[in-house]
């Protein structure tokens, strides 16, 4: 899984992880330059095609608008998987 342009991110609703790959210069962030201190925020969501706008997934239900525009997409990895006892 690597991540895509926004542009071709899914709109049925799928949860998706949204990221803002964006310096505060409005730059392109260059992960080969430090990628300890590079600025990224990752917030998962989906479609929301009455809002025209990704709704997100957050403990405030009073905030699910989304306070950047994303700049790349990537699926939800599958979620972990009970270990088997021996």
């Amino acid at each position: 899984m690597n991540w895509q342009p926004i542009e071709t991110a899914p709109r049925d609703g799928t949860d998706i992880l949204l990221c803002w790959a964006i310096d505060a210069d409005g730059r392109p962030i260059d992960w080969t330059e430090n990628m300890q201190t590079a600025g990224v925020f990752v917030q998962v969501a989906s479609w929301s095609e009455s809002a025209l706008w990704w709704t997100l997934y957050t403990d405030d239900s009073m905030d699910i608008v989304m306070h950047f525009d994303p700049t790349h997409w990537m699926p939800l990895p599958l979620p972990p998987c009970k270990e088997a006892k021996p």
